[in-house]
């Protein structure tokens, strides 16, 4: 009997050093670049931040048979940076937890033809922490401090002739 199941489970540590940060002393770091904001800074750019991001990661696969598949993984972790000030803070990414599903049921249809159904969930909070420096910016922060729940579907349609296959998605 073949094995369709597999379980994993992985620990993880990064160390990051030589983090951009601003020369003088502040919360700035190029670590949270990419955020849905950003901020913009007057003072020049040093190498000297840190950043250290560990956690715990579980996979739950099925693989295809039986006409489905699905992989199931869910993320504990934290993420922390070190700027200009000397202090140790949560990144813009550092939501603790992140889950995620995804899986397809493949229906058999006439003439070796197929319809195929796949779906794919996303969970993850976001919570961002910054100093009174910019009140504006955390003002922002705060009020966009929200849980992402993302879905898609996809949906192709498989039509086998002797020579090829066309596949169309929905």
């Amino acid at each position: 009997m073949e094995e369709v199941f597999n379980f994993k489970t992985e620990l993880y540590y990064q160390n990051l050093f030589n983090i951009p940060v601003e020369m003088k002393p502040s919360h700035y770091s190029v670590i949270n670049y990419g955020a849905d904001f950003y901020e913009i800074i007057n003072d020049s750019l040093v190498n000297r931040g840190k950043g250290k991001n560990w956690g715990v990661e579980f996979t739950l696969e099925k693989y295809f048979s039986d006409n489905y598949y699905f992989l199931i993984t869910a993320s504990l972790f934290n993420s922390k940076y070190l700027a200009s000030d000397n202090l140790w803070r949560n990144t813009i990414y550092n939501s603790h937890y992140i889950f995620n599903a995804l899986g397809g049921y493949e229906f058999k249809l006439p003439k070796q033809q197929s319809l195929t159904v796949n779906a794919n969930v996303v969970y993850a909070w976001r919570i961002a922490q910054y100093p009174d420096r910019y009140k504006e910016i955390k003002l922002m922060v705060t009020r966009f401090t929200i849980i992402k729940m993302l879905i898609g579907t996809k949906i192709p349609i498989s039509l086998k002739q002797i020579s090829s296959c066309y596949t169309v998605s929905i």
